[in-house]
């Protein structure tokens, strides 16, 4: 496993990050596209559907790791900002996502149910780079298990299934 790709000093290129980031970006290419193509949305408003659904689901995802946790986090209240740390769960963020998008749909008056069929295929395609990040981090396994694909983590004693990979494969 690879947490970290390359790090320049202090700084360093997070796989998990660089995941999420090729999948967004794989994302608002193919979402621009597809809008040019059926001409709904807007070019434009492709931005920002990503946007608001990118930035709600961060939020949404460190709030509900931070509440998970929050003895840790009352002790240490500006570790809520280390997000470098870790500490993203994705049901936060999916949920604060969806809040995010009709909140923003609303404001911008798209019709719900045509918007959300856009934009699902590419919450999956972000999703499936981000469980691939996961692997690489080393976070997030399976169960422990002997079938010839199972995987070691330099932490477990044992094997697991790449319960990441199955997902981003799914």
């Amino acid at each position: 496993m690879k947490p970290i790709l390359f790090s320049f000093g202090t700084i360093h290129l997070y796989s998990y990050g660089l995941s999420i980031a090729l999948g967004v970006l794989l994302s608002l290419v193919l979402m621009k596209q597809r809008a040019m193509k059926e001409g709904f949305p807007g070019p434009d408003e492709v931005f920002d559907m990503a946007f608001a659904v990118l930035v709600w689901g961060f939020l949404g995802a460190r709030l509900f790791y931070v509440v998970q946790n929050f003895s840790y986090y009352a002790a240490e209240p500006l570790k809520v900002f280390a997000v470098w740390e870790g500490g993203l769960i994705f049901y936060g963020g999916t949920i604060a996502a969806c809040l995010g998008f009709w909140l923003t749909g609303r404001k911008k008056k798209w019709p719900f149910w045509k918007t959300l069929d856009f934009l699902v295929p590419y919450g999956a395609l972000t999703h499936a780079f981000g469980r691939v990040g996961c692997f690489l981090n080393g976070c997030c396994f399976g169960k422990a298990c002997d079938l010839p694909w199972a995987v070691r983590f330099p932490e477990l004693p044992h094997a697991v299934h790449p319960a990441q990979l199955y997902e981003a494969f799914y």
